[in-house]
């Protein structure tokens, strides 16, 4: 399943949102959700499908170099952020907490 601005979602649906949460922890369904969110979205979510995902110290950051970055998804993004401008497409792959670079293919 694919949910793009869940933070938004969690605000502007508040329903939708805990319903997908509650499809989330069904375990006798398998679910697989990829969600976008901003930085601040991920930070001020203290509950439902975006503090679980947040949890899970699992996903891609694709602007590990933004405030709070590092804590929305758990880990330290300081060695996968090269100096210079952000490029395209740079980001961090994080697994379990911990921090890879990443390179999405196409920006």
């Amino acid at each position: 399943m694919i949910v793009d601005d869940v933070d938004a979602l969690a605000q502007t649906c508040p329903l939708e949102a805990d319903r997908l949460s509650a499809l989330l922890d069904r375990e006798e369904d398998a679910y697989t959700l990829v969600a976008s969110a901003t930085t601040t979205g991920a930070l001020l979510a203290h509950r439902g499908v975006l503090a679980e995902l947040r949890a899970a110290r699992t996903g891609v950051v694709l602007h590990p170099a933004e405030r709070g970055a590092d804590e929305a998804i758990g880990a330290v993004l300081a060695e996968t952020v090269e100096p210079g401008p952000p490029q395209p497409g740079r980001g961090a792959l994080v697994v379990s907490g911990h921090a890879r670079p990443l390179q999405v293919a196409r920006p």
